[in-house]
């Protein structure tokens, strides 16, 4: 049997959990980063950013629909790897 309980909650509450869970899941101490903060980090344009993630260089967690960057990701690029680690 499964139980359902519905929760409220507001954006903030909303973007509080998603922060979390996306930097857990990203394996980095740092908030992650949005696509435009991941390209000033690596004076980059937002465009190339795009370009990675679609190639799979970057991989971006889950963030309500909105695309997050993990601080691992920049600090892997800025090393010089190419490949993300599994």
């Amino acid at each position: 049997m499964t139980l359902t309980v519905p929760i409220m909650l507001n954006d903030e509450q909303l973007d509080e959990i998603a922060e979390r869970v996306a930097a857990r899941l990203g394996g980095s101490s740092g908030e992650p980063l949005t696509k435009l903060e991941a390209a000033r980090a690596l004076k980059v344009s937002v465009r190339t950013i795009e370009r990675r993630i679609e190639a799979g260089v970057i991989v971006p967690v889950p963030h309500l629909g909105v695309v997050r960057i993990p601080a691992g990701e920049i600090e892997r690029l800025r090393s010089g790897a190419r490949q993300p680690s599994k």
